[in-house]
């Protein structure tokens, strides 16, 4: 089929989730112009807003509170709207209603809705929060990446230090022992297609260590020929596609975050498949670890 009458998709439903009570803080002020460099080149197309109002949010007792609940849902609402006032492109600002603050019931109820409306997309910031605060009250931009029920993208406050290649490209680290589906190319192929984006896939080749075999595949050269495969696909989608496999330096995640930034990518994505116990365990932990090293923005791809 020729470019010329060719339908290019976009990811649907992309939702931004928005503190009710936030403030026009540097880290939004990152976050927004993200939003909005991303809706430029197509990356991204308009959205909506999320957000969850809860009883802990507000110094009153929970009788008052259940009271007033509709108005404080409209003030957040208008709070939200102030602060993305000549940000980003979005067409609405949905108010859920929780009982709880911790982060799995927050991403529950956030999932809830995504399912409601079949979201592809939520976009969350994240706090980049590090030691005891983080242990203790946890991250809802983590909670959320590695349990919502939708895909989700991680935008980190220290993004604007970050260098950018000229035309959109973005690093999509897969696993050679993995088992990717059409849903999960499809989707990939949505969000780069629009933006005229190159895709880096990478596949890191275990070193020596205790959990080196976990990482390995029973088969090298079949799942060599899986990844070229969805190399080929991606090319024969019309997207520019290179596929490299490159050694393990240091950690497997430090290895990918490195060639993202050598490759100065506008983000790096992950897929979650089904896999046995001992390496879904072992190969969260590495997502988990790329996203706490990288600084660009981070795809988890959750179907």
């Amino acid at each position: 089929m020729s470019t010329s009458t060719k339908k290019i998709k976009s990811l649907h439903n992309v939702v931004v989730a928005i503190e009710p009570i936030s403030e026009r803080s540097l880290s939004f002020q990152t976050f927004s112009k993200t939003i909005q460099k991303f809706q430029k080149h197509h990356v991204l197309p308009s959205t909506s807003i999320l957000s969850v109002i809860h009883p802990s949010l507000y110094s009153v007792p929970s009788s008052w509170y259940r009271e007033a609940e509709n108005k404080y849902a409209d003030e957040a609402a208008k709070n939200i709207e102030k602060n993305c006032q000549g940000t980003f492109d979005y067409s609405s600002v949905q108010i859920l209603k929780g009982k709880a603050s911790t982060n799995h019931y927050l991403v529950e109820e956030v999932s809830e809705y995504l399912k409601k409306i079949h979201s592809q997309l939520l976009v969350v910031l994240s706090s980049n929060r590090q030691g005891l605060p983080y242990w203790l009250v946890g991250s809802f931009a983590e909670t959320a990446a590695f349990s919502a029920t939708s895909s989700v993208l991680v935008v980190k406050p220290h993004l604007k230090n970050q260098e950018f290649s000229g035309k959109p490209r973005f690093t999509l680290a897969l696993d050679a022992s993995a088992n990717y589906s059409t849903r999960h190319l499809k989707w990939v192929i949505d969000l780069v297609e629009p933006a005229n984006a190159h895709v880096d896939i990478i596949s890191v080749k275990p070193g020596k260590g205790i959990f080196s075999s976990l990482r390995k595949p029973e088969s090298p050269k079949l799942a060599n020929k899986e990844l070229k495969h969805f190399e080929k696909e991606l090319n024969d989608a019309g997207i520019s596609t290179s596929l490299s496999f490159i050694k393990e330096k240091d950690s497997v995640p430090q290895t990918i975050v490195d060639f993202a930034d050598k490759k100065k990518s506008w983000g790096i994505i992950t897929i979650t498949t089904e896999r046995a116990i001992a390496r879904k365990l072992l190969l969260g932990s590495t997502a988990r670890k790329v996203l706490t090293l990288t600084k660009r923005p981070f795809f988890a791809v959750r179907l």
